[in-house]
């Protein structure tokens, strides 16, 4: 009698717990299902409002261990996510590049976003460019964003357009000091927008590049340049490395 009492007893213990994870991965869904459609009904605002709520979306997210959100068709402005307590957005999606999703809502709009310090390894900027070919602009637009230090490992931003208002300076240094001598010495002064963000991986097939600068990246060599095109006019840390990328840049997106 006793045993069965107790084989019972544990059998009402284990039934506790097996619900309670049940419970608990229900409500856990449903959250994220509630900050995920957060973010897709302020995704279009593009004002403060939208971007604190977007923000506090995002941030509870990756507090739940989920870093594959959903940015799919936004419009951003002025927005850093290391400046809202964001660290990781790995395996995040903005485009879906699928010809049954044309519309202007689907559309990304990227406009002085800084994705410095975080982890935006696997992110899907642009799978691809649906309409390239047809001389209409790239439905993935990227202006004036910044990757400082930024784990870009596997990133893709096929087809997009990247550009930058201003074209990079001659020099990323300046003169500081001169010794007894009269030899200067010298010190950074401007960041570029990838420096030392790890580009292994990355995927730049296709892309338009406008003003761009990869001085002083990480792993420049194991990025794809396939088809893309203006690297004629951008910054690299030296001639060697630029004409590598140029070579590259020649293969269409199709070839190995």
């Amino acid at each position: 009698m006793f045993v069965e009492a107790t084989g019972f007893l544990l059998d009402l213990v284990f039934f506790g717990i097996f619900m309670a994870l049940v419970l608990n991965g229900s409500e856990r869904r449903q959250r994220v299902e509630r900050y995920q459609e957060e973010i897709q009904d302020f995704k279009r605002w593009n004002s403060e409002e939208g971007r604190m709520r977007i923000a506090g979306a995002v941030r509870r997210l990756v507090g739940m261990g989920k870093t594959d959100i959903d940015f799919t068709g936004i419009k951003l402005t002025s927005f850093s996510f290391c400046n809202n307590d964001i660290k990781s957005i790995r395996g995040s999606r903005f485009y879906q590049g699928e010809w049954g999703n044309l519309s202007s809502r689907e559309q990304v709009e990227l406009d002085s976003v800084d994705f410095g310090f975080i982890d935006c390894s696997k992110v899907i900027f642009s799978p691809g460019n649906p309409l390239q070919g047809l001389l209409l602009p790239p439905p993935v637009t990227i202006k004036d964003c910044r990757f400082p230090d930024a784990n870009l490992r596997g990133a893709v931003f096929n087809g997009a357009l990247l550009a930058w208002t201003d074209p990079p300076p001659s020099s990323l240094y300046e003169v500081v000091d001169t010794d007894d001598a009269g030899e200067p010495s010298f010190a950074q002064s401007v960041l570029a927008p990838f420096d030392r963000a790890d580009l292994t991986g990355a995927s730049f097939r296709d892309v338009q590049f406008v003003n761009a600068d990869f001085r002083h990246v990480t792993n420049i060599l194991d990025a794809d340049f396939s088809g893309a095109i203006g690297l004629d006019r951008v910054e690299f840390d030296d001639d060697e490395t630029k004409q590598h990328v140029i070579r590259q840049s020649t293969r269409t997106s199709g070839q190995a």
